[in-house]
């Protein structure tokens, strides 16, 4: 086999094809296994636990959905996770290394694949957007002030603390006033599951409750785009 190109994220593999095979090995990544964010999350953890351990106090917890309240709030739990993830990055960025030609989907992915694989060649090939029907939108008329976020109702992508931000924005007034009373926040994604789709109706909820739920909204499954004054980000 003279080249096997892989997109499905088993890096676990490319060495199998590199020696066994004698192929050219190239992948297309679009998310790390694990990044040095994660690492960074539990390292911070595990230092949080263990200072509040020796003050003889309990552990300030944030649960995340990768790192749990009992472990966060365990010195010795904390530790072994650390660990884990530690020799687990190890052993991704060895397995990574097999492969010759390595693209990156963002910057951002590059960034961590750069620091676990160390590749000798790195590129970036955004994934291709159709944008020739929006050049059919006006551009020079009165815009709505809309933020929107465009990311897949996943934990990771954080939409609670989004909703949370825009709802102090708004009570702080950092919007200015002329857009305050008509500015949005619309979440944009899929759900992959029915547990997505029970992530979206909490935070309907959650936009209730922080009494933003008038200025933000969820489209699931589509985009529209109107001309509309975008500022926000894509997850």
């Amino acid at each position: 086999m003279e080249l096997t190109h892989q997109w499905q994220g088993y890096s676990f593999t490319f060495w199998l094809f590199r020696l066994m095979a004698g192929s050219r090995v190239g992948c297309y990544v679009h998310y790390p296994t694990i990044s040095t964010d994660m690492l960074g999350r539990v390292e911070h953890a595990a230092a949080t636990a263990a200072a509040a351990s020796a003050d003889g106090q309990n552990a300030p917890v944030n649960e995340q959905h990768n790192n749990r309240r009992v472990i966060q709030s365990s010195r010795s739990l904390s530790r072994i996770k650390l660990v884990y993830y530690r020799l687990f990055a190890r052993l991704y960025g060895i397995m990574g290394a097999g492969a010759q030609v390595v693209i990156a989907n963002s910057s951002w992915t590059r960034d961590h694949i750069a620091s676990l694989w160390r590749p000798a060649q790195l590129d970036v090939v955004y994934p291709p957007c159709n944008t020739t029907h929006l050049l059919a939108n006006p551009i020079d008329s009165e815009r709505e002030p809309i933020i929107i976020s465009i990311a897949q109702f996943r934990p990771e992508k954080d939409h609670p603390l989004q909703i949370r931000a825009f709802a102090r924005a708004l009570k702080n007034r950092l919007i200015p006033d002329q857009y305050a009373a008509t500015c949005s926040l619309v979440l944009i994604g899929s759900c992959r599951n029915a547990e997505d789709q029970e992530r979206v109706e909490q935070l309907q909820e959650l936009a209730r409750s922080v009494r933003v739920l008038r200025s933000t909204a969820s489209l699931l499954q589509q985009l529209r785009l109107t001309d509309a004054s975008i500022g926000g980000a894509r997850a």
